[in-house]
């Protein structure tokens, strides 16, 4: 009978044995999904990190392109401003001469209509030519006989 106790007792621990063991295996086998989920879970991260990073690059090198066509246009700007102060100065300069020339002309017309019978002939050339204008005209006062101005 103590032999059928210590069979007994020996049945018992291996049932314990193999419940504890299949206690353990269940543990690995959930660590063992919990890894792999994690394993994939951390190359989808890294497949992000890789996209994200191939992304940044693309945007830094759309970034310097940009800042590079922008120092251009403001080189080109620049120039331009440059530019448009020289001819807005030679314009200056030029209307300047006219404004002159115009005004001598005009104080020579004046000038002239006195002492000169050729007056009216030369006003007449310079309106016909596009010279002179209407306004010109109206304000030389062409209306006027010569001797309305002498009396």
């Amino acid at each position: 009978m103590i032999r059928k106790i210590a069979d007994k007792d020996s049945v018992i621990d291996f049932i314990e044995q193999v419940d504890n063991t299949s206690k353990e295996y269940d543990k690995i086998q959930t660590l063992s999904n919990t890894l792999v989920n994690a394993h994939e879970q951390l190359k989808d991260k890294n497949n992000k990190i890789k996209t994200f990073t191939e992304n940044n690059e693309a945007l830094n090198l759309r970034v310097k392109t940009l800042n590079d066509i922008i120092k251009e246009k403001d080189n080109e700007i620049s120039f331009l401003k440059s530019k448009i102060h020289d001819l807005k100065n030679t314009l200056d300069y030029w209307k300047d001469k006219f404004s002159k020339l115009i005004s001598f002309l005009h104080d020579k017309l004046h000038s002239w209509y006195d002492k000169d019978n050729k007056y009216i002939d030369v006003v007449n050339d310079m309106y016909e030519d596009n010279v002179l204008d209407d306004d010109d005209i109206e304000e030389l006062d062409l209306s006027k006989e010569k001797d309305d101005l002498e009396r």
